[in-house]
C-alpha cells in the first residue's frame, strides 16, 4: 500500500461542498477494476450485476479523499483480524477526535471529519451508473464511538445512514439511491461530534462488503 498527498485548488462539491485536498491511492488496484466484473459481453454477460466497491480490497483506482484535513485520522484497507462477513479483509477508518482543518471556514475545528471512496484519482471524474439500475448500497460495519460522536455512511447525492452507536458485532446497513448519474464518490464515512468546545476522542469503524445492488 502506497500513500501520497496531493493538493488541488479546484472545488469538489459533494457532502460539505469542500475542496478536494488530500488523496490516498493504492497500488494494489489495477486500472481495470473500474470495469464491472460481471459486465463482459465476450462472456455473454450483457447486464450489470452488483457493483462491488470494497471486498478484501478497494475496487477501483480512485482511492480515498479526505474531505477535511487528515489530522488524527487513519485508514487501512487490509485489516485481517476482524472476521469480516465476506472474505478475509475489511477496511478501518478512525479519528482521534483532535482538530482537523476545515477548508470551508479556513480554520481548525473538531466537529466532524470525513473521507470518500472516489471513482478516479483526480476526484473530478464523473461516472454514470444509470445502466446498472441500482436502488441501494449495502455494506457491513462495526466499531466504537466516543460520547457525543456519531458516524454517517453516505452514498452519492445525499442518501445516508446515521449511526449513534456501534458495537463489536458486524451489522448490515442499506443506503437508498435516488440518482445514479454524475457520481464522483461511491461511498463516504463521516464522523460528527456534538459535545461542544471540548473535543471528544473520536472513534473507529470497520467496514466490509460495500456494493451497489438492484
Amino acid at each position: 500500500m502506497k500513500s501520497y498527498l496531493k493538493i488541488n485548488k479546484k472545488f469538489f462539491k459533494y457532502i460539505y461542498l469542500l475542496p478536494l485536498i488530500f488523496m490516498v491511492g493504492c497500488e494494489l488496484n489495477p486500472l481495470n477494476k473500474l470495469t464491472n466484473p460481471t459486465l463482459d459481453e465476450s462472456l455473454g454477460n450483457t447486464t450489470w450485476g452488483d457493483w462491488v466497491v470494497y471486498d478484501d480490497d478497494l475496487r477501483g483506482v480512485g482511492g480515498i479523499t479526505y474531505l477535511t484535513g487528515p489530522q488524527g485520522q487513519e485508514t487501512d484497507f487490509r485489516v485481517a483480524d476482524q472476521s469480516p462477513p465476506q472474505g478475509y479483509m475489511c477496511m478501518k477508518y478512525s479519528w482521534t477526535g483532535q482538530d482537523v482543518y476545515d477548508y470551508e471556514i479556513n480554520g481548525m475545528q473538531h466537529y466532524y471529519c470525513a473521507l470518500s471512496l472516489i471513482v478516479d484519482e483526480d476526484g473530478f471524474t464523473y461516472k454514470d451508473f444509470t445502466p446498472g439500475g441500482y436502488t441501494k448500497i449495502t455494506f457491513w460495519a462495526k466499531g466504537a464511538l466516543s460520547v457525543n460522536t456519531k458516524v454517517s455512511f453516505t452514498g452519492p447525492h445525499g442518501g445516508k445512514v446515521e449511526v449513534a452507536s456501534l458495537t463489536n458485532t458486524w451489522r448490515q446497513y442499506e443506503i437508498d439511491i435516488e440518482q445514479l448519474t454524475s457520481i464522483t464518490a461511491y461511498f463516504s464515512i463521516v464522523f460528527s461530534y456534538s459535545g461542544g468546545d471540548i473535543p471528544g476522542t473520536g472513534g473507529f469503524v470497520y467496514v466490509d462488503d460495500i456494493r451497489y445492488v438492484k
